[in-house]
């Protein structure tokens, strides 16, 4: 999978970003098998890849969700930008 994020951090973050979503050491496990992967962070914003376990995902009516999420048998992965909206 390849995720680019094109001049859209804050002026002073320069250096591009590589990451291998599928280097293990990448993950932090939080048990019961979840694990997130810290893609990007600023003051102002915080995107991480999100793997839960494997189950039945469910979100509130009205919730907007995660932008991309994709699906297969080993569950989903769930992208996620927090702080970017003020």
């Amino acid at each position: 999978m390849v995720l680019v994020k094109l001049r859209q951090m804050p002026p002073k973050r320069t250096e591009a970003i590589r990451l291998d979503t599928r280097d293990p050491g990448l993950w932090r496990d939080f048990g019961q098998g979840r694990h997130e992967a810290e893609l990007f962070e600023a003051p102002c914003e915080r995107v991480v890849m999100l793997r839960p376990a494997p189950c039945a995902l469910r979100l509130a009516p009205g919730h907007a969700g995660s932008r991309l999420t994709l699906a297969n048998q080993d569950g989903v992965l769930l992208y996620r930008e927090t702080g970017h909206l003020g």
